[in-house]
């Protein structure tokens, strides 16, 4: 998984092939700032198992809500 520290998208690779996986992108509105929600898209690329990509989605935003920055 690469990302970006500013404004928190991240790509994920399959190491093998090195073909993009997935693209994660967070959309911060104002409403989910007001309300305290994240939003995020992903993108899954066909073949690649969804729920596998979802926990990956939920380690990125776990690691971000605990300090720890995001995986670059």
């Amino acid at each position: 998984m690469k990302g970006g520290w500013l404004n928190f998208d991240a790509k994920i690779y399959n190491q093998a092939s090195d073909e993009v996986a997935a693209v994660i992108q967070r959309q911060l509105t104002a409403t989910d700032m007001l309300f305290g929600r994240q939003t995020y898209h992903v993108h899954v690329t066909p073949g690649y198992d969804l729920s596998v990509i979802a926990a990956m989605c939920i380690c990125l935003d776990e690691r971000k809500n605990e300090g720890g920055g995001v995986l670059l």
